[in-house]
């Protein structure tokens, strides 16, 4: 610190500071087999208890002070639980009674210290207790239960390299089988005997190499008998994965390492050093793996056996292994062995080139954002598969459904409803085999192509309309099992129904059917019927107006056409008569026109376009009419128009999706003319495409696209996957109804099969919503009603209530810096900052008019600052933003030692003053005076010091220049953090600075404007204030002392890299004598590594208290009680 030191701070422990949230990365997982289904999550230092059939917490529990929990192990009365060197426990008797409401919770045991850092643990089922260290060893402990108390007793090792991932397994009551992954490759097989009495012994059995990075898991499977093989033939196999992106397995049965396959140079595992994998030194084939499959798109943190669901098949071991990894998926594979060539592999000298198994990926999961599964959990179900629990960097915790593969084919569903899901494959063949014959006439069959699925699509939830290359109507019916019918129709239609171009639903049970002889049929009742003739072969119909209850037997039809005069016609169809009652041509319209979406509001019909474009006319009784030029709103496809459920106030609100994943709100106005006013546009990023959307009858917003090849379903309001499927991508026939209830059903078209696939249950539920899944830089709560924050995953998101409502995309680079300008009427400005010198201005509007359809905020990048550098590589460290009657000022510092001001007003920046400070970077500015003709700015650097900069305002097309007027040194190096006090006293403005630097200390800085002039009249700061750079630093309250007219006393709260949150109350006068006198309030461990910022929630100024969130890996907020400060 530089300048003078205040007094040491004193402490007090009279201001509690107490964590109200917190999101952080999730630990350690286990499910806890009670009465009530529950899984124990390790957050931070806190162990939660949930019911994972209510999705409710049940249960909070501190375990540790400040230590982070690592590792959960449950072996019948007792609940193991470790981090670090640090290990206590629970009963699990009492843990359950308290689950049930017939205790209090229990209290964990006296924390013990192990020697080295602890990587995993096993209970026997007599119930002795041993850890597995950092370095290989084993360390036994015991549970005395007359003195409620752990105790740590022998360790033994056999060698001590650095590991990664361990994992041990009791194989007798007094002999366990440890694996650990070492840093530089290896995987270290060994048995250590532990018996009751007399010395332990350990054996190293096997290393096995041939990754080629650090392990970073491993799993040890049950042993089972091999069907087939000789009689007690048992097998155990060991998983492991790595950096490298590989998952291997190996054979440990205890026949293999008992023939001594480890030649004397493997012997003992490195200490030290990679080194070359020389697969000659494996002496044979049982040393060499099983299987080995690459996955994953990074580094794989944990793989496991499933632990059941083993199976033989045509003499294989089939048993499912899950991986999970740095990038945020979960992979399931299947692994087959190959009982003759394992049993082979033993008896062989030779390792020979390929393993007795293989690895089969089966599926995908990716249920959370950003990246890391820090931790996982597989649990049996009793109706076979297993349940699967994960736990990210982003603090939401899922479960997933992982049920036995099944596939049927033909007609019934083989009673597959009790599973999540089942996946029906239909031959066209097939179906006309069990039908009834048909007195029909149908064209002739092709010789070149046989008879198939030509169009298809769901009419109702459970009824499936189908048309065939010959002109053949089928309906399927979905009950206890799929039935199909034939459908009749008067006349010779089965030429032209064979060209069926498209069929859609204008209500449940009816269809209207188009074809390229240009005619409309009408399917209702099982008959189908011709509507009319058109004058173009029909190429697409859009149902505008579907039937409703209030027109129960009219419905509206946008057709679009080709080959005839009219490219679109807008139709009235009358269901019971079968008529066309009106007939408009929609003008000015190109043969090159696509048309993709349309919509009727009232007498105004919206069309979206193949290129973006969105065109609204007005209807009357006798044509169309354009209403506003055709504006492009995307450079993509306009996929689906729908009005929101509910519109209050008289407006109306439509929502717009397309295929470049977004989609957008807009509020249809009628004067002058009927036009779109753009309210809300966001990146759905869980969708590559945006085919329609929907509300559900709760108001959630459900829309339906694609994730690559997926098919997917998502609730856009709880922001979680309802259903996916791998249908080959959005170019495929499909057919989906609208997601109102189970089961959630698509149709798709392959190879010329329809596959069906049905949705009973959610194969993934969020039992814990979390946050961003990187690194959180910046945070502003300054807006009142919504709080934002900023990640390193170059996303902002909008929370209230605890829950996030809105995700905004659109920079590129990280961001740095968010700042809340107060709603005035039009909604509030939200303004981000980050690298490659980005600058956007958003503008966040809550609309009451949409009612509950649309809870969430309306968003819309408002602006983005365009007064780059050359090569536009800068990043935007800090701004600050004033608002005045000619717009915002908005100042802002960059990478380059440079500091800019700019006047915001209607979209556009004007740049009134520019400086350069000297080869120090900026790193914070805040706005001293910019209401006048003169702009007055403080900023800090990387040199550890505070300027004030004074500038002349310049005139539109002259920008003034910042002259640097005063300096002051207050850190030895970079300041990262400053927050300011404002205040007149005596004819002079003074401004408390309070700064937090790299350099661990606090800077304190009296700054005093007098007669335009600025002078640093106090300065001096406290070393040492944390143990590591402060980051972020708030402000909570500034009030006058009352019994001194001359001091005043702030609160501020600062956070570190040490992980701790302080709270701190400063003394300081209004002159150059007086002393400042510091006091430490509060000082508690966060559970936020990495802090980026911090800031004090609106809304508590009235109040005794107020609140602060942190953010970084995570975030918190914590409750600050300001009552009872005294004078």
């Amino acid at each position: 610190m530089e300048g003078q030191s205040t007094k040491p701070p004193t402490m007090s422990t009279s201001y509690p500071l107490q964590r109200t949230c917190l999101l952080v990365p999730i630990t350690a997982l286990a499910f806890l087999s009670s009465s009530t289904p529950t899984l124990l999550v390790a957050e931070d230092n806190l162990l939660k208890a949930y019911d994972t059939s209510t999705h409710t917490l049940r249960l909070t529990l501190r375990v540790f002070h400040a230590q982070t929990i690592h590792g959960i192990v449950i072996s019948g009365d007792l609940i193991l639980l470790w981090g670090n060197q640090s290990v206590t426990a629970l009963p699990t008797p009492a843990l359950e009674a308290a689950l049930t409401g017939g205790g209090e919770p229990p209290a964990p045991l006296a924390e013990v210290k192990a020697h080295d850092w602890l990587f995993s643990a096993a209970v026997s089922p007599a119930g002795r207790i041993a850890f597995v260290t950092a370095h290989n060893e084993l360390l036994e402990a015991t549970y005395d239960a007359a003195a409620h108390k752990l105790v740590l007793g022998r360790i033994v090792a056999p060698a001590r390299p650095g590991l990664y991932a361990a994992r041990a397994a009791w194989t007798a009551p007094a002999m366990l089988l440890v694996a650990g992954g070492t840093a530089f490759g290896e995987i270290v097989v060994w048995t250590c005997e532990l018996p009751a009495a007399g010395p332990p012994s350990c054996e190293v059995l096997s290393v096995f190499a041939g990754h080629e990075g650090s392990i970073f898991g491993v799993d040890i499977s049950p042993e089972f008998e091999v069907a087939g093989g000789p009689p007690g033939e048992r097998m155990r196999l060991l998983a492991s994965c790595s950096d490298d992106r590989t998952i291997r397995v190996w054979d440990v049965s205890k026949a293999s390492l008992e023939r001594g396959v480890v030649r004397a140079s493997f012997g003992e595992a490195r200490e030290t050093g990679f080194g070359s994998v020389d697969l000659s030194a494996v002496a044979d084939a049982s040393s060499a793996p099983v299987a080995v499959a690459m996955g994953h798109g990074s580094r794989i943190w944990h793989v496991k056996f499933a632990g059941h669901g083993l199976g033989f098949d045509k003499g294989q071991v089939v048993m499912p292994v899950y991986s999970f990894g740095e990038d945020a998926t979960v992979h399931k594979w299947r692994l087959e062995v190959d009982v003759a060539a394992w049993q082979a592999r033993r008896a062989s000298a030779e390792a020979g080139d390929g393993g007795a198994g293989k690895l089969i990926l089966r599926e995908t999961f990716a249920h959370h954002d950003g990246k890391h599964i820090w931790a996982a959990a597989v649990e049996p179900l009793k109706q076979g598969g297993s349940l699967i629990a994960t736990g990210g960097a982003d603090a939401r915790v899922n479960l997933i459904t992982d049920d036995v593969d099944t596939t049927a084919s033909g007609e019934g569903s083989n009673g597959l409803d009790t599973l999540p899901s089942e996946l029906s494959q239909l031959v066209f063949e097939d179906i006309l085999r069990r039908l009834p014959p048909s007195n029909q006439e149908y064209p002739p069959p092709s010789r070149k192509r046989p008879e198939g699925f030509q169009n298809f699509v769901f009419i109702s939830q459970n009824t499936l309309l189908a048309a065939s290359t010959r002109g053949r109507i089928l309906l399927g019916t979905f009950g206890a099992d799929l039935s199909w019918e034939e459908i009749s129709y008067e006349g010779q239609h089965g030429r032209d129904l064979a060209f069926c171009t498209t069929i859609r639903t204008p209500a449940p049970g009816v269809a209207i059917l188009g074809t390229a002889t240009k005619k409309l049929f009408l399917y209702k009742d099982s008959t189908v019927k011709e509507i009319t003739v058109m004058n173009g072969k029909v190429s697409d119909i859009f149902v505008v107006k579907p039937l409703s209850d209030d027109s129960p037997l009219v419905a509206e039809l946008l057709v679009m056409m080709i080959g005839g005069p009219d490219v679109m016609q807008l139709l009235t169809v009358d269901i019971s008569s079968v008529t066309v009652t009106s007939s408009l041509s929609v003008p000015g319209q190109q043969a090159s026109y696509v048309a993709t979406a349309a919509h009727l509001v009232g007498d105004v019909l919206i069309i979206g376009s193949r290129h973006g474009h969105i065109s609204l006319f007005q209807r009357s009784p006798t044509e169309l009419t354009l209403q506003s030029p055709i504006v492009r709103h995307t450079v993509d496809t306009i996929t689906s128009i729908i009005s929101l459920p509910t519109s209050l106030n008289g407006e109306t609100h439509l929502l717009i999706t397309a295929r470049d994943a977004h989609y957008r709100l807009y509020a249809l106005l009628s004067s002058p003319k009927p036009h779109l006013t753009l309210l809300h546009q966001t990146h759905v990023p869980s969708l590559t495409t945006i085919e329609s959307a929907h509300f559900s009858p709760d108001h959630d917003l459900l829309l339906t696209g694609f994730r690559s090849r997926l098919f997917t379903l998502y609730n856009e309001t709880t922001r979680r996957d309802i259903h996916t499927h791998d249908v080959g991508g959005p170019n495929r026939i499909w057919s989906a109804p609208a997601p109102a209830s189970s089961p959630l059903r698509i149709a798709y078209a392959r190879a010329g099969i329809l596959l069906l696939k049905t949705q009973h249950h959610p194969p993934h539920e969020v039992l814990k919503s979390g946050t961003h899944g990187r690194e959180i830089r910046a945070v502003a709560c300054a807006n009142g009603f919504y709080l934002a924050t900023a990640s390193e995953d170059t996303s902002i998101r909008l929370w209230h209530d605890g829950r996030c409502v809105a995700s905004l995309k659109s920079h590129r680079a990280g961001l740095q810096g968010l700042r809340w300008l107060a709603d005035r009427g039009d909604g509030a400005l939200l303004f981000s900052c980050g690298g490659n010198e980005e600058f956007v201005v958003w503008r966040v509007r809550r609309l009451p008019g949409a009612g509950a359809a649309f809870s969430g905020p309306a968003v819309v990048r408002e602006a983005v600052w365009a007064d780059k550098s050359p090569d536009g590589d800068l990043r935007i460290l800090d701004f600050d933003i004033t608002a005045g009657e000619g717009g915002v000022v908005v100042s802002m510092v960059f990478s380059n030692s440079t500091v800019g001001t700019y006047l915001y007003d209607g979209g556009q920046f004007t740049l009134l003053a520019k400086g350069r400070y000297t080869g120090a970077c900026l790193t914070r500015v805040r706005h001293l005076r910019v209401d006048g003709a003169e702009l007055e700015i403080v900023t800090a650097a990387t040199d550890g010091r505070l300027g004030v900069w004074i500038a002349q305002r310049g005139e539109p097309g002259a920008a003034g220049e910042y002259a640097l007027q005063t300096t002051a040194r207050l850190h030895q190096s970079s300041v990262k953090a400053l927050d300011m006090s404002t205040l007149d006293h005596d004819g002079a403005e003074m401004r408390l600075l309070l700064t937090g630097g790299d350099d661990n200390g606090l800077g304190i800085t009296v700054l005093q404007r007098r007669a335009g002039e600025y002078e640093f009249v106090s300065k001096t700061g406290v070393k040492g204030a944390h143990a590591a750079a402060i980051n972020g630093l708030a402000i909570l309250q500034t009030a006058p002392l009352s019994a001194e007219k001359q001091a005043r006393r702030t609160t501020f709260a600062t956070v570190s890299n040490d992980q701790r949150v302080k709270v701190w109350s400063l003394r300081w006068g209004l002159t150059e004598h007086d002393e400042a006198q510091l006091t430490l309030l509060a000082n508690e461990n966060s559970g936020v590594a990495d802090p980026g910022d911090l800031d004090v929630l609106d809304g508590a100024e009235e109040e005794d208290f107020r609140e602060i969130v942190v953010v970084g890996v995570g975030m918190e907020t914590w409750r600050f009680d300001l009552a009872g400060k005294g004078t």
